[in-house]
Protein backbone atom coordinates (compact mmCIF):
# COMPACT_ATOMS: atom_id res chain seq x y z
CA UNK A 1 0.00 0.00 0.00
CA UNK A 2 1.34 3.41 -0.97
CA UNK A 3 1.59 6.02 1.77
CA UNK A 4 -0.66 9.05 1.51
CA UNK A 5 2.33 11.39 1.30
CA UNK A 6 3.75 9.38 -1.61
CA UNK A 7 0.45 9.64 -3.48
CA UNK A 8 0.08 13.35 -2.85
CA UNK A 9 3.65 14.55 -3.51
CA UNK A 10 3.92 15.97 -7.00
CA UNK A 11 7.01 14.89 -8.87
CA UNK A 12 8.31 16.16 -12.20
CA UNK A 13 5.98 15.05 -14.98
CA UNK A 14 3.19 14.01 -12.60
CA UNK A 15 -0.29 15.46 -12.79
CA UNK A 16 -2.06 16.18 -9.56
CA UNK A 17 -5.81 16.56 -9.37
CA UNK A 18 -7.56 18.56 -6.71
CA UNK A 19 -10.06 16.86 -4.45
CA UNK A 20 -12.44 19.60 -5.60
CA UNK A 21 -12.80 17.92 -9.00
CA UNK A 22 -14.83 15.11 -7.47
CA UNK A 23 -16.92 17.33 -5.17
CA UNK A 24 -20.56 18.21 -5.89
CA UNK A 25 -20.07 21.68 -4.39
CA UNK A 26 -17.47 22.73 -6.97
CA UNK A 27 -18.27 25.78 -9.09
CA UNK A 28 -16.33 27.59 -11.85
CA UNK A 29 -13.26 29.75 -11.21
CA UNK A 30 -11.93 27.81 -8.17
CA UNK A 31 -15.01 28.56 -6.09
CA UNK A 32 -17.61 26.37 -4.43
CA UNK A 33 -20.65 26.54 -2.18
CA UNK A 34 -18.37 26.43 0.88
CA UNK A 35 -15.97 29.07 -0.46
CA UNK A 36 -17.83 31.37 -2.89
CA UNK A 37 -14.99 33.92 -2.75
CA UNK A 38 -12.38 31.32 -3.67
CA UNK A 39 -11.26 27.93 -2.41
CA UNK A 40 -8.22 28.08 -0.13
CA UNK A 41 -4.99 26.98 -1.79
CA UNK A 42 -4.43 24.32 0.90
CA UNK A 43 -7.64 22.58 -0.18
CA UNK A 44 -7.04 23.05 -3.91
CA UNK A 45 -3.54 21.58 -3.59
CA UNK A 46 -4.69 18.71 -1.35
CA UNK A 47 -2.67 19.85 1.65
CA UNK A 48 -5.75 19.20 3.80
CA UNK A 49 -8.70 16.83 3.47
CA UNK A 50 -11.91 18.84 3.11
CA UNK A 51 -14.10 15.99 4.29
CA UNK A 52 -13.41 17.53 7.70
CA UNK A 53 -14.75 21.02 8.49
CA UNK A 54 -12.31 23.87 7.88
CA UNK A 55 -12.34 27.49 8.96
CA UNK A 56 -14.57 29.59 6.76
CA UNK A 57 -16.47 26.76 5.04
CA UNK A 58 -19.70 27.40 6.96
CA UNK A 59 -19.92 23.69 7.79
CA UNK A 60 -20.10 22.76 4.11
CA UNK A 61 -17.59 19.98 3.51
CA UNK A 62 -16.73 17.73 0.59
CA UNK A 63 -19.67 15.82 -0.95
CA UNK A 64 -18.74 13.15 -3.48
CA UNK A 65 -19.95 13.79 -7.01
CA UNK A 66 -21.98 11.09 -8.77
CA UNK A 67 -20.43 10.06 -12.08
CA UNK A 68 -22.32 9.43 -15.32
CA UNK A 69 -22.82 5.78 -14.35
CA UNK A 70 -24.58 6.73 -11.12
CA UNK A 71 -21.64 5.75 -8.91
CA UNK A 72 -20.03 7.87 -6.22
CA UNK A 73 -16.66 9.22 -7.29
CA UNK A 74 -13.67 8.39 -5.12
CA UNK A 75 -12.03 11.09 -3.01
CA UNK A 76 -8.42 11.74 -3.93
CA UNK A 77 -7.23 10.77 -0.43
CA UNK A 78 -8.81 7.33 -0.70
CA UNK A 79 -6.95 4.33 -2.06
CA UNK A 80 -5.67 4.95 -5.58
CA UNK A 81 -8.22 3.84 -8.11
CA UNK A 82 -6.33 4.42 -11.36
CA UNK A 83 -4.86 0.93 -11.35
CA UNK A 84 -8.23 -0.61 -10.64
CA UNK A 85 -9.87 1.34 -13.47
CA UNK A 86 -7.29 0.30 -16.04
CA UNK A 87 -6.42 -3.15 -14.72
CA UNK A 88 -8.26 -5.01 -17.46
CA UNK A 89 -7.67 -2.62 -20.34
CA UNK A 90 -4.24 -3.97 -21.29
CA UNK A 91 -2.73 -0.49 -21.08
CA UNK A 92 0.94 -0.58 -20.12
CA UNK A 93 1.39 3.16 -19.48
CA UNK A 94 -0.48 2.98 -16.16
CA UNK A 95 1.71 1.68 -13.35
Amino acid sequence: MTALTDRMDKKAGDEMYSQCLTCQRQQPQATCEAYPEGIPVAILKNKVDHREPRRGDGGLTYVARINRFGKTMTHIFDEPTVRARYRNTGRRDIV
